[in-house]
């Protein structure tokens, strides 16, 4: 992890991080079915990777209950 480019420090390849937002997202859908219904789901991302997974994980909600986050 030390002086290497970026790709050799991350710590999950493109797929693995798909799979794992994919999966954070279902558990949303599934545990938050009430809250999503009232609208009263939102999401926020910290600076330095956070408003990213952040947009990605809102775009795999979307894909899996067609509800738009803000």
């Amino acid at each position: 992890m030390g002086g290497g480019t970026a790709d050799d420090d991350a710590l999950l390849d493109g797929a693995t991080l798909g799979r794992v937002v994919h999966r954070m997202a279902s558990s949303m859908v599934e545990q938050l079915a009430d809250e999503f219904a009232r609208e009263e789901v939102a999401l926020i991302g910290i600076r330095r990777g956070g408003i990213g997974l952040s947009l990605r994980l809102a775009s795999e909600v979307q894909k899996l209950n067609g509800k738009e986050l803000p």
